[in-house]
This record gives C-alpha cells, structure tokens and sequence, in this order.
C-alpha cells in the first residue's frame, strides 16, 4: 500500500492498519474523514454529498512533501496519507491518515499535523452539495492555528 494515494475506491481500512504496523511501536492511528450533513463552518443547510477534484499529479508531490515533513516532525516510522476524488455521500470516508510510531502521542500529533497540512496545502478541492439544490466550492477550509507548530508572533503593545 503506497504511503500516498489519491483514489475513488473505498479504503481498505485492515490493510492500512497492516501496512504502517511495525514490531518497534506501540502506537498505531488510524484517522477516518468523513462527509458530515454540516456545512464546512457551520450554516442552516444540508449537505447531501461532496465532490471533491484533484490537481493529481501535483497533489501526489504535495501530499509527499505532508508525508515526509510529519514523518520527521513527531519521528513516526510509518505514516500513510490517502484521499478520495469523486462523489460522495453523507457518512462515506474520503480521508484517511495511519500512522505508526512507538509510543501514541507522536503518532496521534503526526496524523493531525497531516491533515491540516494537507488541507491547506495540497491542490484537492471540495465542492458541498445542499439538499435545496444549492452548491458551493469551499475554500480555505483549514484556520492556521489548527496546524501544529505554526504560531502567531506576539505583539508588542503600541506606544501611545
């Protein structure tokens, strides 16, 4: 199983247990987005499904480059980043993250480091679809602060 993947196919969630497990660890993650029937940032419609688009040859080296930097970041021995293009309904799985490390909280940091890494970075692009008919291309999903590592400057205070 390639520790990155863009695919249509649903995940082989035992296989992806399998291929990032190792004797030396003691942790093993497994990390499932799923379409929700709420609106990216809340709202009073519906979703009835999402259909997501990919850049794939670029999005194949970004979601490489979110592989690698997890990896050496929180020092897990295996990490995959997989995720699904195509129409999908409420409650089916488009993103999973499994990561192995020796002990959980690297492994638990690696998987939410990825995928907020990923969503702000690699070329995938969601498209909700509102029971009303409706529909809406949803940008800049991901806030910087939901990124591990990544803090705000401290401000001086102004001189009066």
């Amino acid at each position: 199983m390639p520790g990155v993947q863009l695919q249509r196919r649903r995940f082989d969630l035992g296989g992806a247990a399998r291929a990032v497990r190792r004797p030396d660890c003691g942790a093993v993650v497994l990390y499932l987005g799923t379409v929700r029937q709420t609106p990216a940032g809340g709202g009073r419609k519906r979703v009835v499904r999402l259909e997501y688009e990919a850049f794939d040859r670029m999005a194949l080296v970004k979601l490489r480059e979110v592989r690698r930097e997890a990896m050496a970041r929180y020092g897990v021995r295996q990490l995959l980043l997989h995720h699904r293009v195509g129409n999908f309904r409420v409650g089916e799985d488009v993103v999973l993250c499994a990561a192995c490390a020796p002990h959980r909280s690297e492994a638990v940091e690696a998987v939410r480091f990825a995928v907020a890494r990923m969503k702000q970075t690699v070329p995938i692009w969601k498209k909700e679809v509102y029971a009303d008919g409706s529909q809406k291309w949803v940008v800049g999903e991901m806030r910087v602060r939901e990124v591990v590592g990544r803090r705000s400057p401290r401000r001086r205070p102004r001189a009066g």
